[in-house]
């Protein structure tokens, strides 16, 4: 009875890889408009912890599924995609950046 107990909660949750979708949409509209480097900041910084998420869901028993995969793919195919945070030392704001990676 104590064992079945102590198994409540231990399943991890999915990767979070619709909110990265999300992420990234959002974050190539910011770049293309040109908007200010703080909206900027918030999504790197979302982004960054949603990756890290990704990563370790990888790393979990079996990796990321074949719809995990195949959305991963696809997000960071995409044309001027802001789907990696780019760390940019700006000399007055220090703010984290978000920049278009081309993936061949």
């Amino acid at each position: 009875d104590v064992a079945k107990a102590l198994v409540w909660g231990t399943k991890a949750p999915a990767p979070p890889v619709d909110r990265l979708e999300e992420l990234v949409r959002e974050a190539t509209m910011l770049s293309k408009a040109g908007n200010s480097t703080s909206e900027h900041s918030a999504i790197a910084s979302e982004l960054i912890s949603v990756w890290t998420s990704i990563a370790r869901a990888n790393l979990r028993d079996g990796g990321l599924g074949p719809r995990e995969k195949k959305k991963l793919r696809a997000i960071c195919a995409q044309e001027d995609s802001c789907c990696i945070p780019i760390k940019v030392s700006h000399s007055t704001t220090g703010a984290a950046a978000i920049g278009p990676l081309g993936i061949a």
